[in-house]
């Protein structure tokens, strides 16, 4: 069976309710879900690259066939946070989002920090752990937190940031120097996911819109 023929296979059959989307990537993704809901599924996913990149049109038909969308665990799941901020925090009127939101330059920040690895000894070490994946690179290149910001500022402020509106800036080019540097004037280099809300956008628009650039 191939697996386009799988795909149809669940999406239209009548006694399945819900599809969980593990499968990463956008296109494809994005296809799958697409289906899925628009032939009355409910959908869970933890794929932040396809909500952050596509998640104004995929809630848009969400609503439009009357099914939900399930994405705990796109952003810390471990807290949870997307509960919290859609339901705990609804009455309040976020100015700021910034923390730590991506575990694996944390740890290889960490370990820069603490043991004096190298960048390259660091993420390798983390990557034989099992906290880096063998291609890190939407990690060590920011997006992963990006994405993550991107979905955070969705739910704080009701409206969608375009993928090419934000600035993203990852951990490669961090060397020891840099960190001894930054100890020296009493800091400890980390990588920050940080949205702020500005005054041409406390208007609040709906959670179609997007965000002002």
């Amino acid at each position: 069976m191939t697996a386009r023929r799988l795909v149809d296979d669940l999406v239209l059959d009548p006694e399945i309710d819900m599809i969980i989307e593990l499968i990463g990537g956008i296109d494809r993704a994005f296809a799958f879900v697409k289906a899925a809901l628009e032939n009355g599924k409910a959908v869970v996913t933890g794929n932040k690259a396809l909500l952050a990149e596509r998640g104004q049109e995929l809630f848009a038909i969400a609503e439009e066939h009357g099914r939900p969308i399930y994405y705990e665990a796109v952003v810390a799941g471990g807290i949870p946070i997307i509960k919290t901020v859609q339901e705990s925090l609804i009455g309040n009127h976020i100015q700021s989002v910034v923390g730590i939101i991506n575990g694996t330059c944390n740890y290889i920040l960490t370990r820069m920090t603490e043991a004096n690895l190298r960048y390259e000894e660091a993420l390798e070490e983390a990557q034989k752990l099992g906290y880096a994946e063998a291609d890190p690179t939407l990690d060590v290149n920011g997006w992963d937190a990006a994405h993550k910001a991107i979905i955070l500022a969705s739910l704080s402020y009701g409206c969608w940031v375009p993928c090419d509106k934000i600035y993203v800036e990852g951990v490669e080019s961090v060397r020891a120097e840099d960190i001894a540097f930054a100890d020296k004037l009493g800091y400890t280099i980390k990588l920050l996911g940080v949205i702020k809300l500005h005054e041409e956008s406390k208007a609040q628009p709906s959670p179609s819109a997007a965000c002002p650039p």
